[in-house]
């Protein structure tokens, strides 16, 4: 059908809405989104369809204009579908980002009269359907141009340009970051012209720099795609940050937003990535639905986020300070997203992803958890014999007490040896055990050892560990007899501690420390 005889369908279903006092309708349509601005995104939405590279917003205090390069300009099935209910030429094309014939309605909130120029058509929409062919203006054959006039008699002026703005400000990353065509925003607003444009450094790596701002954000966009589908995928995106204190790239805790294609306003994740999915959602995109379909996304996002580890640790970024991006218990995560929450704990506990002491990444459930005195006195040699486990690992400890890295290895349910966990098992030793753990430790090791046991509130019971005292000829005090410092004491029946033992190291504190445990012995 051309625009006139879509114009004469359209005057005939005005004028049955009207004699049947239907025009509720129209209040519903302009209705149906989560903010006054959200057509926005239906532009964004539509010139991405189009296959544009750039979009440009130019916002007057009478009207706003928007323009895209995209590469498919309107046909005649364009107009009829834009200008309808609830019908879309993308309805079967799971190409296409837009699923909902009625997404352009929602510019009536702030026009009553849109204009569109696109390919050899020029019209304008009045009446929420119907088509009128107007004058074409000087552009390019090849742009389209939208222009949207704010005489929309419910909404001033004033209040249609502050509301617009609002909406241009809140554009940010997340508006680019999983789309596959548009990669550069323009804005212009009062004395503001600014850009937002996306550079894909390679498949993962991707830079979105903000004129306005000056600011360049990093991310790794991971990306799956559906069974079956070479153009719908599930995405995954971590954002990168130098550290101030190292000087090195590290994968930075965000504020996660769920976004499809663009992001689903009123859904809350909980995590700290951002994550894409054509998900089933509300008319307005802002929320997903509790569906099937959905979930089985939620589990394909979660095997991109697996897959996503062997990447970080391949470039050193599956640090530990990574860990307090994963979620944990405490994060309530809803049952939609719980998934993801069991993928990465299976992930750790199944792969070689945890970071131990060595450098080395070990499957979580052949580490242990320790203090950090404690693991500066047992490497994990001493920590095999000790736990009597040939292939076990100190886990790197987290950077913070029970902060989200601590909870989050603590949800891994690795093995702990603790301060006291140690003095037990050396004290639960028998003879020959002790003479073959201990005999073989340096003169700086039992300083250590000392230092050790003077720090810990688990050694109170210092009398048991007379049989641990290395003596001047080299053995151990495993029969517990008196002992005495060399340096300060010449009795002959007794038995004398090896100076060396706590004058070796020289750091004064230690050697005080050793030299006062050794006195309470």
């Amino acid at each position: 059908m051309n625009i006139d005889e879509i114009k004469r369908i359209r005057l005939n279903l005005v004028s049955s809405i009207k004699e049947n006092k239907s025009e509720g309708i129209y209040k519903l349509l302009t209705e149906l989104y989560p903010d006054n601005a959200h057509f926005i995104y239906e532009l964004l939405q539509n010139a991405e369809d189009a296959g544009a590279t750039k979009v440009f917003f130019n916002l007057q205090k009478d009207f706003l204009r928007f323009r895209h390069n995209g590469k498919r300009v309107f046909n005649e099935q364009d107009i009829d579908t834009i200008t309808n209910f609830a019908t879309s030429t993308k309805a079967d094309d799971l190409t296409k980002i837009g699923k909902f014939g009625i997404g352009f309605k929602a510019v009536f909130s702030y026009t009553n009269t849109p204009k569109i120029y696109s390919g050899r058509y020029a019209f304008k929409i009045y009446d929420f359907i119907i088509p009128d062919t107007i004058d074409d203006i000087v552009r390019d054959k090849n742009e389209t141009v939208m222009l949207f006039p704010f005489d929309n008699p419910k909404k001033p002026k004033e209040q249609a340009y502050n509301e617009i703005k609002l909406g241009l400000e809140k554009l940010h990353d997340n508006a680019l970051l999983f789309l596959n065509n548009i990669a550069e925003i323009n804005i212009a607003y009062e004395q503001n012209e600014y850009a937002i444009v996306r550079n894909e450094l390679d498949d993962i790596q991707v830079e979105i720099h903000n004129s306005k701002i000056n600011n360049k954000s990093r991310w790794l966009r991971f990306k799956t795609y559906l069974p079956d589908n070479n153009s719908f995928y599930v995405s995954v995106a971590y954002e990168i940050s130098k550290n101030e204190k190292t000087n090195l790239d590290e994968v930075a805790k965000i504020n996660g937003e769920v976004s499809i294609f663009f992001p689903a306003e009123k859904e809350t994740s909980k995590l700290c990535f951002h994550l894409h999915a054509p998900f089933l959602s509300t008319v307005a995109r802002d929320s997903i639905k509790d569906l099937p379909e959905n979930k089985n996304l939620i589990q394909l996002l979660s095997k991109t986020i697996e897959d996503s580890f062997e990447y970080l640790k391949s470039n050193d970024l599956l640090t530990t300070s990574f860990l307090e991006v994963l979620p944990n218990k405490d994060d309530n995560l809803s049952e939609i997203y719980l998934p993801i929450y069991e993928k990465c704990i299976d992930a750790f506990r199944t792969k070689e992803l945890m970071l131990t002491d060595d450098g080395s990444f070990q499957k979580a459930n052949l580490c242990y958890r320790g203090s950090s005195n404690l693991k500066k006195l047992i490497d994990k040699e001493n920590l095999r014999i000790l736990v009597d486990e040939p292939n076990g690992f100190w886990s790197k400890n987290a950077p913070q007490r029970n902060g989200r890295a601590d909870k989050f290895i603590m949800n891994l349910e690795i093995k702990e040896f603790s301060d006291k966990n140690f003095i037990d098992t050396i004290n639960a030793m028998k003879v020959r055990e002790i003479e073959k753990f201990f005999i073989s430790k340096s003169d700086e090791w039992y300083l250590d050892f000392y230092v050790f046991l003077y720090d810990t509130k688990e050694a109170v019971n210092f009398t048991d560990f007379k049989k641990f005292i290395k003596l001047k000829d080299g053995s151990l005090n495993t029969d517990q007899e008196e002992c005495r410092f060399e340096s300060e004491f010449k009795v002959n029946n007794l038995l004398y501690v090896k100076k060396e033992t706590y004058t070796s190291a020289s750091n004064k504190e230690n050697n005080h420390k050793a030299k006062e445990l050794l006195k309470k012995i």
